[in-house]
């Protein structure tokens, strides 16, 4: 049924502030340098999941889940749009830009590196020039037996995602190196009407299936499994393994509507420590978040975000 005409009339201001929220975005990411190297990908994408360790349920709902759980887009309730900024470790600083909705979604990232030196065939420097690397990545979701899998008998949710991830790196004078891969995902969950657990999920991830992919420093195949627990005081509890021998565990809770409070660890070599706050205010949200590396200087990222709801 289509809406009248005050039905639109109320739509019209809520689709332009959304077009205007992609647009702004859009030319954030692309007005920034994108010099960087060929592990873009071990970046991560956000600064919501980068506050709880790299960690988010596959219901979490947020675009993040592009990246670290393409399953999970299903969950997206509302066409979104969300751009991050951060100052990582060593003086890098990356840009994202994603715009997704319910069982899709697309991003771009870009690396700033700095400058590098540039040797001869003797290892002898010759000059410094700039790596230019940038990622492209298109997920889409597919949720079988209705929005949450019904008809399964011990969960209530089934989904299973793909990625299509690019990456390619310039330099002044040289042919682009580019590289191709993919991941994909299989999200399991159960939803509970009654009691302390809302709900509780579980998700496997091939990463990196195309070999021609690998590139030296670059991602390598590994397998990847994800946990979390909500529970009904707005209080969620999420957890990686992955098969080269990381784990990250994260922690987020809502003591307010309009507030969320974020942390995690992601056990690595070395441990690093995260934490970040969420700010919602109607149809926009803003996410800061902090990781902490023992040996480096402080990562920090900055996110903004619009859902467009009719």
């Amino acid at each position: 049924m289509l809406p009248d005409e005050s039905d639109r009339s109320e739509m019209r201001p809520s689709l332009s502030w959304f077009a205007a929220a992609v647009l702004l975005q859009a030319i954030a990411v692309f007005s920034l340098p994108a010099y960087g190297h060929d592990d873009l990908f071990e970046m991560g994408l956000g600064a919501c999941a980068s506050a709880q360790g790299g960690c988010l349920g596959s219901l979490s709902g947020d675009l993040s889940l592009l990246f670290y759980d393409p399953a999970g887009l299903v969950a997206i309730q509302a066409l979104a749009a969300e751009t991050t900024y951060g100052l990582l470790p060593d003086g890098y600083a990356v840009t994202d830009f994603t715009l997704g909705g319910k069982g899709f979604g697309i991003g771009i990232s870009s690396l700033e590196f700095g400058d590098v030196s540039i040797t001869d065939e003797f290892g002898i420097p010759i000059g410094v020039t700039e790596l230019r690397s940038t990622a492209v990545m298109i997920g889409a979701a597919w949720c079988p037996g209705g929005s949450f899998g019904d008809g399964i008998r011990w969960v209530n949710h089934l989904s299973l995602g793909l990625l299509l991830k690019s990456h390619w790196m310039t330099t002044p004078g040289d042919e682009p190196s580019i590289g191709l891969s993919a991941d994909v995902s299989f999200a399991l969950a159960k939803r509970w009407s009654a009691g302390p657990l809302e709900s509780a999920t579980l998700s496997f991830i091939q990463r990196n299936l195309i070999p021609e992919a690998h590139s030296p420093g670059g991602s390598h195949y590994s397998t990847e499994v994800r946990g979390g627990i909500q529970f009904r005081w707005d209080l969620d509890l999420n957890c990686y393994v992955r098969s080269r021998g990381d784990v990250g565990l994260g922690i987020a809770w809502r003591p307010l509507r309009q507030l969320t409070l974020r942390a995690g660890v992601r056990i690595l070599e070395p441990t690093v420590f995260t934490y970040g706050v969420t700010l919602a205010l109607g149809q926009f949200k803003a996410d800061a978040s902090v990781s902490m590396h023992p040996a480096l200087t402080d990562e920090f990222r900055l996110e903004f975000g619009y859902e467009y709801r009719q």
